[in-house]
This record gives C-alpha cells, structure tokens and sequence, in this order.
C-alpha cells in the first residue's frame, strides 16, 4: 500500500461492512503510541457501535448525521485534571491523527470532526456518552469501509517554507 500520509482523505460515506475488533485495537493502538507531553498519555477513547447512541450524537446541526452510517465511531476524550494540562488539545490532536492514519493503512476511511474547543459540540457528546466531570470530548470520528473515492489534492506550498540555514 502506499503512505498512508499520502493517501489519506477525509471519507464521509461509508458502506455497511464491520469495522473487525482486530482493527478496531489496531486503531485504538496507534492512537495510543502518539507523542505526548511529559509521556502524560491524558487519553481515554469512547468507541461507539450502539446504532442508538450513534444517533444522538449524530443531532448536532453541523451535518453530523454521517455518524449513524459510520459502522463505528470513535471519540477521543482527555483527562481535565492532568499535570500538563495546557497539552491536551496538542496531545489529542496527536493521537487523532495517529488513528486516522491507521485507519487509511487498514484499507478503512474516516472523518475528524472536532469538538474542543466548540461548547455546544463537547456539551452534546458529553451528555449524550454521559462522560464523568473530569473527562472532556477532544474529536469524533466515524470510521468504516469506504463507501466514496476522492483524489488527494497535495497541499504542499513552497511559499509557505523558509529555510533557515
């Protein structure tokens, strides 16, 4: 397969095929191997397949509804109450990032849909997943088999490089 860097698009239509348990860990397991500040590894990671729990937090008027046809959903929460607290949203970030690279790497596609620092956003996944106080939603990201193709379009710009030698 090809770097999945490279490959890598953002997929909102999915086909009905199971994202595997297997694959599932794989994810879960590379989002977890992300960098993180002072190794404070402040994730927990909600992986949602209950068609019901899907459809609430699919509510949210943003076009959130892709989230019930994802065969699985995947919400990275951080830890509020960490040392390095001011990471979280870099830390997360990383592990998100992570996980949507496996993903491609599997053969499967998925969409970063972010909720911090949107309040009406975390405020909907926080009730619907009924997440203790000191948890906070970073990201949602529905992940299946792809059920559309798209190009990559390189967003690579020499512009914006400077080269400090």
């Amino acid at each position: 397969m090809a770097d999945p860097i490279f490959t890598r698009t953002s997929t909102r239509a999915y086909t009905s095929e199971d994202v595997t348990e297997e694959e599932i860990e794989t994810i879960l397991r590379a989002g977890m191997q992300a960098p993180n500040a002072a190794n404070g590894q402040p994730w927990e990671i909600y992986v949602v397949k209950d068609p019901e729990v899907k459809k609430q937090l699919s509510g949210h008027p943003q076009g959130q509804a892709i989230l019930e046809q994802a065969p699985v959903v995947f919400v990275p929460c951080y830890r509020k109450n960490t040392q390095f607290g001011a990471f979280h949203d870099i830390d997360l970030a990383a592990c998100t990032t992570n996980m949507l690279i496996e993903i491609e790497e599997l053969g499967l596609g998925a969409v970063w849909m972010g909720c911090s620092p949107m309040p009406d956003r975390s405020e909907l996944v926080t009730k619907v997943l009924n997440l203790p106080d000191d948890l906070a939603p970073f990201a949602v990201v529905p992940c299946g088999h792809k059920a559309e193709t798209k190009d990559l379009v390189p967003r690579y710009d020499e512009t914006r490089v400077h080269k400090v030698y």
